[in-house]
């Protein structure tokens, strides 16, 4: 009797060790194939890099780092090429264990101990590149959520539509823009959805002798320079923030070329004319504001990109200036731009 007592209680204890053992290790990645295993250990923590998962482009990016790290520790770095069936697990939040098998089919596993296990941070993304401007939010399966910073655009703009007649300088009438100061993008696969707040500089330049000029009735209208004037330049700066919302797709080879486009709603926040001449052997500069911009205003995105760097159009179907302006145009802008 007794020996059954101790053999069902050994069969116990041993079934709830096992448990234990189960729950406290964690599977945080695992790939049929991968083009690249990177390790890089020193004594404040451990990165790991996965590339090219499954042949589809992605990447893996594991970090464990001690909230007090050693400075000038020595570091050791680790590389497979090529490698299949790769499974990495976290054991009891001590150890990193990763099962792989090499080019030659041959079974490796390799233990690295977690530096400072009690008191570490924690930090992994999968995807194409690490993000220094992203911060990972969450990650279920292939779904992500990311805080990023996106979107550093130069273009020159045109008025289109404008009557009377602008005469601008597209060479000399500058866009600047970032389309997200901070923004949250959620991540599928090659898809993704994106909304943030940015900011956005228009210039209208006028490229012959005429200049902006503000009547006392507020309406805009031009003049021309008196004679003798030299170097004389003027423009309608437009600015405020915008609420870009983007659909982006990645397609081609490890995924590089992207295709990006949506709406762009714009808070049209302040605005002005700025004249500039020499005249007698002295420069002048005249700043006048209340312009009368459309205060909200949507404006149509589109760019293509190779590995985040690329070409983008928009075009504002609404009229960039209010009817009481007396100066009614559009705008089209084309130039360059980063999505990170």
């Amino acid at each position: 009797m007794i020996r059954k007592i101790f053999t069902l209680l050994s069969i116990l204890f041993t079934a709830l060790s096992l448990n234990a053992q189960t729950e406290t290790n964690d599977t945080i990645m695992t790939a049929s194939t991968a083009g690249e295993l990177r390790v890089r250990t020193d004594n404040s923590g451990i990165a790991l890099t996965v590339r090219n998962i499954d042949g589809k482009g992605e990447n893996f990016y594991y970090t464990t780092t001690s909230s007090n790290p050693v400075v000038n520790s020595e570091t050791n770095v680790t590389e497979f090429k090529h490698i299949k069936d790769i499974k990495i697990v976290e054991i009891a939040g001590r150890k990193i264990m990763i099962e792989f098998e090499n080019e030659s089919s041959d079974a490796n596993t390799l233990y690295f101990d977690i530096p400072d296990h009690e008191n570490r941070e924690v930090k992994s993304y999968t995807g194409q590149k690490y993000r220094e401007f992203g911060i990972n939010l969450s990650n279920q399966g292939k779904s992500q959520w990311n805080l990023i910073s996106t979107g550093l655009g130069l273009g020159w703009l045109t008025p289109t539509d404008s009557a009377p007649d602008m005469n601008t300088s597209m060479g000399r009438s500058m866009e600047w823009s970032w389309l997200m100061v901070l923004g949250v993008s959620w991540d599928c696969g090659p898809h993704s959805i994106s909304a943030g707040i940015g900011l956005d500089w228009r210039n209208y330049t006028m490229k012959n002798s005429r200049y902006f000029y503000k009547e006392d009735d507020g309406s805009i209208g031009f003049r021309s320079f008196e004679e003798g004037v030299t170097k004389g330049k003027s423009r309608i700066l437009v600015f405020g923030l915008q609420v870009p919302m983007l659909y982006n797709f990645k397609f081609g080879k490890g995924r590089k070329f992207g295709l990006t486009a949506g709406p762009v709603l714009n808070f049209n926040t302040g605005g002005n004319i700025k004249t500039q001449y020499e005249y007698g052997g002295s420069k002048y500069k005249i700043t006048t504001g209340k312009i009368h911009q459309t205060p909200v205003t949507v404006d149509l995105l589109a760019a293509c990109t190779w590995e985040g760097i690329g070409v983008y159009a928009r075009y504002a179907p609404m009229k960039v200036l209010r009817s009481r302006s007396g100066l009614s145009f559009n705008s089209f802008s084309t130039g360059i731009i980063l999505l990170f």
